[in-house]
């Protein structure tokens, strides 16, 4: 008897290295901040930007150390373009 197993897809899809039309959107500061991070922490980070930038109405709080203990999240207490970054 022969099985054959369906190979789900992969969770994780390739990061695209490059971010030519959110770039030109994001606000001066939230550039600046990405500038020589690497592509793990870039793609952790831009959807919290991208989520800043479509309301249009606060800035973004990052705190922690770096890699799985850091923590980005839109922040009404953060004027919008902004960026906060605590370390406990």
């Amino acid at each position: 008897m022969t099985c054959f197993f369906a190979i789900p897809p992969p969770l994780l899809k390739e990061a695209p290295t490059h971010y030519p039309d959110a770039m030109e959107k994001l606000p001066a500061e939230y550039e600046h901040y990405l500038v020589g991070k690497d592509e793990l922490h870039i793609e952790t980070i831009m959807p919290i930007f991208r989520e800043s930038v479509a309301e249009g109405k606060y800035g973004v709080h990052i705190r922690g150390l770096g890699g799985v203990s850091e923590q980005a999240f839109v922040d009404e207490s953060v004027p919008f373009g902004k960026i906060k970054i605590t370390v406990p």
